[in-house]
């Protein structure tokens, strides 16, 4: 008696976050391991510990969006499934404590454990408990998250100008960015082995190119990086060495560095993206048709999806280079953008009809304004691009 009262009067301090997740991913090593002629049979605290386990998964997706922290749960003794239901509650106390303030230094740390260690966790219990296919509905359902949370978050906004033009909150943001952090984590659970997801981020599936096209010119240079990071994985190492994938992840990667000679040696690559014009912008351009190029870069003047990058991701690095820190890049990044064949014809139509109302009143006009040298130039790309909508207006209503 006097031992249950002093437990029960005792206030425990909280786990350590780096000590309950090591005690969870300790736990379901050693429960999910395979022993010879053992069957894990439903209702026994092995199977009930590994059910448990596999609940972990929703702490580290829950840290998307937790940002209060809940009441704490009182301390578990007792056998197996008991030790593993206080691992979880301890797990998820930590969480919570880290997502009390995102934006603490001292939290991002456990954040981060917590997301490393638990998902890989649940899914190895989930693959061991009882039940067909309860490894791959986890393994969905993370997927599905962790995507969710890079989307906007009002419906029915698809198009990079749409998506662009969501209002965030600081929530949106915590999330999105949490998102980015498990994606770039978690990579292969989320996009499959390396190169698997190939054709997806190179247009298959728009809501994947829109959301890492956000994530890479994002003013946050952890979302630039878990973006990019999630992007090469998806093309798998063959793919994004060659052009032109290789000058688009080239150049996202200089524009993070504030030294204006690196940014100079990418922008002279940026033909690969978008080719350069020979002619003034506002006449007809006498750049090279498809029968002057060259036969390796045919391909991709073609438009041929495998070898094209969406343009959303040329636009990011456009982005990026007019809002770099360093004014030398900007300058000279806006010069490599009026230089550009904005008549050309890509997938159909002309890369003047790439650009987006977003990106043109957030980057491009600012940035005009800026160096005014540059404002006749970039009043002709304009006057391109506003024609080029209204054209697309007039047949859309025909």
């Amino acid at each position: 008696g006097a031992d249950e009262g002093a437990d029960g009067g005792a206030d425990d301090p909280p786990l350590d976050p780096r000590a309950a997740v090591f005690v969870a991913s300790a736990l379901a090593d050693v429960v999910a391991e395979e022993r010879a002629g053992e069957m894990i049979v439903p209702g026994t605290p092995r199977a009930a510990t590994l059910t448990t386990l596999s609940s972990l998964a929703d702490v580290a997706l829950g840290m998307m969006t937790t940002t209060w922290r809940p009441e704490r749960r009182p301390r578990i003794r007792g056998d197996e499934a008991e030790e593993a239901e206080a691992a979880a509650h301890a797990a998820a106390d930590a969480a919570a404590d880290a997502a009390a303030d995102p934006d603490d230094d001292e939290a991002t740390y456990p954040r981060r454990l917590i997301a490393r260690a638990l998902i890989p966790c649940a899914v190895k219990a989930a693959a061991a408990a009882p039940g067909v296919g309860r490894a791959d509905a986890l393994v969905a359902r993370i997927r599905a998250s962790i995507l969710r949370a890079l989307a906007p978050t009002i419906e029915g906004a698809t198009s990079t100008s749409e998506q662009s033009s969501v209002p965030q909150s600081d929530d949106d943001d915590r999330r999105r960015l949490f998102g980015f952090y498990l994606l770039a984590s978690h990579a292969e659970l989320v996009l499959g082995p390396a190169g698997a997801a190939r054709g997806a981020v190179a247009g298959d599936d728009r809501g994947l190119v829109n959301a890492l096209a956000r994530g890479m010119r994002s003013d946050d240079g952890r979302e630039r990086k878990a973006a990019t990071k999630a992007l090469t994985h998806a093309l798998g190492a063959e793919t994004a060495g060659k052009t032109p994938w290789l000058e688009l992840v080239a150049t996202t990667h200089a524009f993070d560095d504030f030294a204006a000679h690196l940014n100079d040696a990418a922008r002279a690559h940026v033909d690969a993206l978008h080719p350069a014009s020979s002619a003034d912008v506002s006449g007809t351009s006498t750049s090279s048709t498809p029968e002057d190029v060259p036969e390796g870069d045919a391909a991709r003047v073609s438009g041929d999806s495998n070898e094209t990058p969406p343009y959303e991701y040329v636009l990011s690095a456009w982005t990026r280079g007019l809002r770099h820190p360093n004014p030398s890049v900007r300058a000279g990044t806006l010069r490599t953008f009026c230089d550009r064949d904005w008549t050309r014809t890509r997938d159909g139509s002309r890369y003047v009809g790439e650009l987006t109302e977003s990106f043109v009143e957030e980057a491009l006009v600012p940035s005009a304004m800026e160096f005014p040298g540059l404002r006749a130039e970039v009043a002709k790309v304009c006057e391109l691009w506003t024609r080029e909508a209204a054209d697309g207006g007039a047949d859309g209503g025909a």
